[in-house]
C-alpha cells in the first residue's frame, strides 16, 4: 500500500466515523454510536489493542485544523490527526476490509 492510498483510506475512515456520529443529539448518543462501531470491529482487534482501548477514555483526533492552501476556492482544507487509540481502530477497520495496515 502506498502512502497516498493509506492517506485516502484514512480520509474514508474519518468520513465513516463522522457519518455515524456527527448528528448525535448528545454525548450519550455519540458514545453509543461510537461503541457500536467498536463492537462491529471487535473481532479485528488484537488482545493488546483491546486492552489499550479499554484502559482510559480517549479522543478520536489529536488535532483538527482548517488550512487555507492559497488556491482560488474559499473552502479550507481540513487536516485531522488521529489519536493513538483512533489509529488502533483505523487499523482494525482496515483489517475488516481485508487490507494490510503495516504502513
Amino acid at each position: 500500500m502506498t502512502v497516498t492510498q493509506y492517506e485516502d483510506l484514512q480520509r474514508e475512515f474519518i468520513l465513516h466515523i463522522l457519518e455515524r456520529t456527527l448528528n448525535a443529539q448528545s454525548d450519550e448518543v455519540y458514545q453509543h454510536r461510537l461503541g457500536a462501531l467498536l463492537d462491529s470491529l471487535s473481532s479485528y482487534f488484537t488482545d493488546e489493542e483491546k486492552r489499550a482501548l479499554a484502559t482510559t477514555p480517549f479522543t478520536m483526533f489529536d488535532d483538527v485544523s482548517f488550512l487555507h492552501d492559497g488556491d482560488d476556492d474559499d473552502d479550507p482544507d481540513v487536516y485531522c490527526a488521529l489519536s493513538p487509540q483512533a489509529k488502533i481502530i483505523f487499523h482494525a477497520w482496515l483489517r475488516r476490509r481485508g487490507l494490510d495496515s503495516d504502513l
